[in-house]
């Protein structure tokens, strides 16, 4: 058996599935277990404390990714099934003595398939979820989702590709300006499995207004906003993301105009 190094004194945390036996058939349960080192230097790790998570169901919850925050909570997701929902993404967030503080759960559009598959978490102890998830007409889809540090669902962004077929999400990764990145697997006609990578910037930017990232809000920007003004979809002039061109953006140049970033 492989020995696995650890950080001498860093707790160590393991999460999984695990199979239980009821009169009627079987289920399992979210399964995460915390080790502690029994002293520093030494070798071994004692049993800190276990938490187990049942979905609403009482039926297959299985987790698929974990991290830790700079304060010790634990966060842990993966699939569970719902309440006439089939499976959903379920993100558990735990202190650091294993007492649990909040579930979040996701049902997607086609309210059947939602598995998720990694996640992470920012400096400011938002919370990042990815995975596919069933769309309505779209088959799997990535489903990427944020959570603020009290769970509380901030947005949802979701990825079809251009095949229209199965995209599904394995890792992603946040950095110290909030830019996420995503990625996984898209199946295209006539190239199969694609790798699929996203970028997602945050909305507004660190620097409101400036459209072209020159740093520095000026005629550029304004006149980039003027020229796309009415335009629809996911657009870089569309500064405040509420899905058109309009008066907000331009005023949003307008009252930063001049500024450096």
């Amino acid at each position: 058996m492989k020995r696995e190094q650890f950080a001498e004194g860093a707790p160590v945390y393991r999460a999984g599935t695990l199979q239980r036996w009821r009169a009627f058939g079987k289920g399992w349960s979210l399964l995460l277990v915390g080790l502690m080192p029994l002293l520093a230097g030494a070798q071994g790790m004692r049993q800190a404390w276990v938490a187990r998570y049942n979905g609403p169901s009482s039926s297959l919850d299985s987790a698929s990714a974990l991290a830790v925050d700079s304060q010790g909570n634990v966060y842990v997701t993966g699939r569970s099934v719902g309440s006439g929902t089939g499976f959903d993404y379920a993100t558990v967030k735990y202190d650091t003595n294993g007492r649990q503080l909040w579930v979040a759960r996701y049902n997607g559009p086609g309210n059947r398939g939602d598995a998720a598959a990694a996640l992470a978490v920012d400096g400011q102890g938002n919370v990042y979820v990815t995975g596919v998830s069933e769309g309505s007409g779209t088959s799997g889809d990535y489903a990427t989702v944020k959570y603020d540090t009290n769970g509380r669902q901030l947005w949802v962004a979701r990825y079809n590709g251009p095949g229209n077929g199965l995209d599904s999400a394995s890792a992603l990764a946040v950095d110290s300006r909030g830019n996420l990145y995503v990625t996984g697997y898209s199946v295209v006609s006539g190239t199969d499995w694609d790798y699929a990578t996203i970028k997602y910037v945050p909305c507004p930017g660190p620097c409101p207004g400036d459209v072209d990232g020159s740093r520095l809000v000026d005629d550029s920007d304004l006149l980039r906003v003027l020229f796309a003004f009415g335009q629809v979809g996911d657009r870089p002039e569309d500064l405040n993301c509420d899905g058109v061109v309009d008066d907000a953006d331009l005023l949003i140049v307008l009252f930063n105009f001049g500024r450096r970033c």
